[in-house]
Parts: structure tokens; C-alpha cells; sequence
């Protein structure tokens, strides 16, 4: 059997000298507890003291381990790897948007923000506001398929601020640290689409395809590539596989959602994850000519998710939404903070 190393380092295509530096990271480990779970919790700190720490940018085995910071893909492999490496048995689970301290901070601020803002008078979130949010906390406010690892029957959160144990998500899958290798290779796809690169991101998605061919998202990806590519015949099969893979989580029904155009699929999403603020923009978006209060309110509300999330970018709000934003709000508001985007540029530059 391959080591979840090498696994991880293929899936990352990731330079020769790389594993010089997991192995020397595995030597600097103490003696692991011979309890499984607490052997988990003995790595986690470990890196923690080492330096590691979250970074939501970073999922390769390269990037973990030169940048010392890894997000809920990254920080998992790099921990399950370490485990493998000292033959201590756990099983890597794909939770959908765990249910954890965040997702309970999550549920408050939405909360307070519908109780202390007026229906008719919502307030979009300044730029200012994203540079002072309380990155403590961590909000999420977007569903993710987040790995956990799982050990003596208990699942471990590596990038959780309390004990790290999870009770569970919306969804969850127990799979091979193979499977779980997969999604390296579609978010290296997602990047290359982010980054014009289709075909190359096409090539990506077949490689993690090949790893776990049942990877729901990365099915739904191929769609989207397909899609792109006008090969719509092809896009149907990949179509087809998600939704036969399927799941009654937010993720599931807001992919269906764009996959086949169905709005009953986004009502579904947001009756699972109401503060979904992605799911919440696309409903906003929905309602410009059909109920403005409404529309305006919901647009108040993402706007002020955007500006928390540790995930999500006031920025890509505004810039992405520009034109309804406009209609809404009016256009002088919306480019009045768009030109505080770029002001807040250039003194960077300075």
C-alpha cells in the first residue's frame, strides 16, 4: 500500500524536495499517545507549536509545508499523513458544513442582525468593515465540504478554536485517505478555471476522478468544465453521476441549483443553511424585479456575511454584483464603495 504521503505529494505534483521536509518535520514528533484520538490531538498541537496554523489559501503538501499553514484540506492530509507515518489508525470523514462553535456563532450573528436592523432600512457592509471583522471567530457562512479525521470512534476538526472534536455536519462520508487525496486535485482544478485554464483544469479533475470516481463535487465539476468546453452531451453523464451520488445537504441542492437552473433547488439550500450568504445572494438577485424590499434587505444582510466570512470577500460582493447592486441600491452608492476598494489599493502600494 502507497504511503498517504507520497499520495498526497502526487496529488500535488509537488517538488522532489518536499518530502525532506515532512520527514524532518516527523522527526522533531515526540512519542504519540497509543490512544488513537489522543495520538490525533498530539500532532495537531505539535504543528501547532511548530507554527502551523490556518490559512484557507493552502492545500498542497507544498504550500502546507513551506507556508507552515494549511485550511480544512490541507491541515487534515498533512496530519493524517504524519499519523500513517507513525502506523496509528484513523479514518479521514468529508463532513458538509460541520456543525460546530462556528456554525452556532454563525446562527447568533444572523440573529442579531434581524433583530437590530430595520426591515426597510438595511445597511450594505463598508469595505472598511472586512479589514476589521473579527477573524477570532472564524464564520464560514458558505457550506464547504470540510475533512475531518477520525480516531478511536471520536472526529477530530484540526482547524476548530475549541477541543476539536465534531459531532457532525449536514452530511458526512467515511472515505480512504486516497479519496480524501482527490479533493487536492479539484482544487488545483478549480484554480486553473479561476485562472483561464480549462483545459488544464480538465486534465486535473480526470486525475482526481481516477482517485475516487464517486467525488459528488468533483462530478459537479466536470460538469461545469463540459459545460465550458460546449461538450454538453459529456456534461449531462457528469450531471447525471452527482445527482445519483447525491445528498440532502446545502451544497448539494445550491450546485443543483446552477447545474439545472431550478430555483425550488436554491429554496432548498437555503431551508438547510439560512446563513448561507452565497445562497442568500443568488435569492437577493432573484427578486430585483419581483420584490425589491425583499431583494434589498437579503443583498443588507450577504453583504454584512461577506464582510465576516474568513472565506468569502466583500470585494468579489461587490464587484460580482455590481449591476443588480446597482439597480437596488442605486449606482452612485455602489460605486462610491467600489472607489474605496481601490483608494484602500493604492495606500497599500504607497
Amino acid at each position: 500500500m502507497q504511503k498517504a504521503i507520497n499520495l498526497y505529494l502526487e496529488a500535488s505534483d509537488a517538488p522532489e524536495n518536499v518530502i525532506s521536509k515532512f520527514e524532518k518535520l516527523v522527526r522533531t514528533l515526540p512519542i504519540l499517545p497509543k490512544d488513537p484520538y489522543d495520538a490525533v490531538i498530539a500532532v495537531s498541537s505539535h504543528l501547532k507549536k511548530e507554527g502551523f496554523c490556518y490559512d484557507s489559501n493552502n492545500f498542497t503538501a507544498q504550500d502546507v509545508l513551506n507556508k507552515r499553514a494549511g485550511n480544512c484540506l490541507g491541515l487534515p492530509l498533512i496530519i493524517g499523513a504524519i499519523l500513517d507515518s507513525r502506523d496509528v489508525a484513523f479514518t479521514p470523514r468529508v463532513l458538509i458544513n460541520p456543525q460546530d462553535i462556528i456554525s452556532k456563532e454563525e446562527r447568533k450573528f444572523v440573529e442579531r442582525y434581524n433583530q437590530e436592523i430595520a426591515y426597510d432600512k438595511p445597511n450594505l457592509a463598508d469595505p472598511q468593515i472586512e479589514s476589521n471583522s473579527d477573524e477570532s471567530i472564524g464564520y464560514r457562512f458558505v457550506p464547504l465540504e470540510h475533512l475531518v479525521l477520525v480516531a478511536g470512534g471520536r472526529a477530530f476538526e484540526t482547524t476548530s478554536t475549541e477541543s476539536g472534536e465534531v459531532k457532525g455536519g449536514e452530511s458526512e462520508r467515511s472515505i480512504t485517505y486516497a479519496q480524501a487525496v482527490s479533493f487536492v486535485l479539484k482544487d488545483r482544478a478549480i484554480e486553473k478555471i479561476n485562472n483561464g485554464e480549462t483545459k488544464e483544469s480538465k486534465q486535473l479533475a480526470e486525475r482526481g476522478l481516477q482517485m475516487w470516481p464517486e467525488n459528488r463535487e468533483l462530478n459537479g465539476l466536470c460538469a461545469d468544465i463540459e459545460n465550458m468546453l460546449g461538450n454538453y452531451s459529456v456534461r449531462q453523464g457528469f450531471l447525471e453521476k452527482y445527482k445519483t451520488i447525491g445528498g440532502n445537504d446545502s451544497l448539494f441542492n445550491y450546485k443543483l441549483f446552477f447545474l439545472e437552473n431550478n430555483p425550488a433547488f436554491l429554496d432548498n439550500a437555503l431551508a438547510i443553511y439560512p446563513e448561507n450568504a452565497l445562497a442568500i445572494v443568488e435569492k437577493a438577485a432573484s427578486l430585483v424585479q419581483t420584490d425589491l424590499r425583499e431583494s434589498r434587505f437579503l443583498f443588507g444582510l450577504a453583504s454584512h456575511l461577506y464582510a465576516e466570512s474568513s472565506i468569502l470577500s466583500l470585494r468579489d460582493f461587490y464587484t460580482r454584483h455590481v449591476k443588480e447592486l446597482s439597480q437596488v441600491f442605486g449606482a452612485g452608492e455602489i460605486n462610491a464603495r467600489l472607489r474605496k476598494y481601490l483608494n484602500n489599493q493604492t495606500k497599500r502600494t504607497k
